[in-house]
């Protein structure tokens, strides 16, 4: 018998797939990415105070375009280095019976969904817990939060996220893109969008604590938090991977056009060698 290091290798018994492609960037390509992901984090840290004024304009404008009930106005302090931010400050609501039961039915739902998928199992696994947790808290009467408070602690956790979000998309969509300047202009759109995105939520979850209170404040600000965030930054990297493969497709650049195949096998799997434009063929037996 062969030991294990003198066996032959087996090829793969199932070739990769043809959107499969390698992507080796060039050095400077890696170079251009870090700078821009360093120059647009300081233009963001030294407009902060303006960047945020602005999230809180876009914030009242919503509220006022749904025409919702006036609330007193309170300064929050979100951080030393930043200027305080007038917020609505709905006092905690009273939950009716009514609220309760739609909630219920609500979780009844969550639960169902549980037993009959299990893709999405631990998301609204956790989702139920939060939303179980916000009914225990409002039963119990522990403290309950108001808008001020729930604002605030959104804005902390937001001015953390536009700080540090260009160290992510300068490498999601300058390294992709044919020209560096086409990805500092995704990294542009993607940072201007999460903050209109990050006020049209809170504003939502305003909404929403002031009809049910402390209920659904847990789920909210996990579905609708840093998720979202998370979110909006897959589907802008989704969309730049899918314009950077569609002009592969068009041949608009043939010149660094992908070879299938894994590091190490250059001709490609099984000794197939294929291109986007030349997608392998698959005969019947």
């Amino acid at each position: 018998m062969t030991s294990p290091a003198q066996q032959p290798s087996r090829p793969r018994v199932y070739p990769l797939h043809r959107a499969v492609v390698r992507a080796s960037p060039s050095r400077w390509r890696l170079i251009w990415a870090s700078l821009a992901a360093l120059g647009l984090c300081t233009v963001v840290w030294i407009w902060l105070p303006e960047v945020v004024a602005i999230h809180t304009r876009i914030l009242h404008a919503s509220l006022a375009w749904t025409r919702f009930p006036q609330a007193p106005l309170a300064l929050i302090n979100i951080y030393g280095i930043l200027p305080d931010q007038p917020m609505p400050a709905w006092p905690p609501a009273q939950v009716s019976r009514g609220a309760y039961i739609v909630v219920a039915l609500c979780v009844a739902g969550l639960l169902v969904a549980y037993r009959r998928t299990s893709l999405v199992r631990p998301f609204i696994g956790l989702v139920s817990a939060l939303v179980a947790a916000g009914i225990l808290g409002q039963m119990t009467g522990l403290r309950r939060i108001d808008g001020a408070q729930f604002g605030q602690m959104w804005l902390r956790a937001q001015v953390v996220v536009w700080v540090l979000l260009p160290l992510v998309t300068g490498f999601l969509f300058m390294i992709p893109v044919r020209r560096a300047a086409s990805g500092f202009l995704w990294m542009l759109g993607v940072q201007a969008a999460m903050v209109v995105w990050s006020a049209l939520r809170l504003a939502f979850c305003l909404m929403l604590s002031h009809f049910t209170g402390s209920l659904l404040l847990a789920a909210a600000w996990f579905v609708f938090g840093l998720l979202a965030d998370l979110l909006l930054v897959l589907v802008g990297y989704s969309l730049v991977l899918a314009s950077s493969a569609e002009k592969i497709r068009e041949g608009s650049v043939p010149d660094e056009t992908p070879q299938f195949g894994v590091p190490g096998d250059p001709g490609g799997v099984a000794g197939n060698s294929h291109t986007l434009r030349d997608p392998p063929v698959r005969t019947g037996a």
